[in-house]
């Protein structure tokens, strides 16, 4: 509202993205100034950067281009993986979702889901998609699980917290070892505690 009321030529806010929950509507509609989402595009940035966050994560390049600047040479396989044949849990089957469930069907990987629209998941049971029907149940059953909710759910709840402890403890509980256990969210912050994702990856649940 400081922002918005500094600004007193102010006609309308232009979000580039598809969430609008970073703007305060209410002080907006106060000033008669219009706020416009754009939910189409960016949607396939999005879903190029969890692929290429999927094979980056699963190979752990980010560890080896740092050894390697620094002069290493380290050619161990250890903890690291090819996605063909791997499960990935989709969790949020939107427009972003579905689009990263098709590409990494592309590339060889099972898909799981979870979504709680009546009509997400009649359209990821259509495209051959395995409902999860939990999210602890998608948790249990992915090697790598990517995040894509928005800020609320389609009944207007907030999905503030919607991801816990538990949840991070339980990833690919249900995969053969060893599994990447990769989690991926290009979504919200405030999803999770950040604590409890740094308590699950110094406890190994999430590689």
């Amino acid at each position: 509202r400081e922002v918005i009321e500094a600004a007193p030529s102010l006609l309308a806010v232009q979000l580039c993205c598809i969430g609008d929950d970073s703007v305060d509507k209410r002080a907006c509609a106060d000033r008669g100034v219009m706020v416009f989402n754009d939910p189409v595009s960016n949607g396939r940035s999005v879903v190029e950067l969890a692929i290429g966050h999927l094979v980056a994560l699963s190979r752990r390049l980010f560890e080896t281009y740092d050894h390697t600047r620094l002069g290493g040479f380290d050619k161990s396989q250890t903890e690291r993986f090819e996605v063909q044949g791997r499960v990935l849990g989709v969790l949020g089957l939107g427009n972003i979702g579905r689009q990263t469930a098709r590409a990494a069907e592309a590339i060889g990987m099972k898909v799981v889901f979870y979504d709680n629209r009546d009509v997400a998941r009649e359209v990821g049971t259509e495209m051959g998609w395995d409902d999860a029907g939990s999210m602890d149940a998608l948790f249990r059953r992915s090697d790598a699980v990517t995040v894509h909710l928005s800020a609320e759910d389609a009944r207007g709840r907030t999905n503030w917290g919607a991801i816990t402890a538990d949840h991070f403890a339980a990833l690919a509980a249900d995969r053969p070892a060893p599994s990447p256990r990769l989690f991926l969210n290009l979504a919200r912050g405030f999803l999770y505690e950040p604590s409890d994702l740094l308590a699950a990856i110094a406890a190994g649940h999430v590689r």
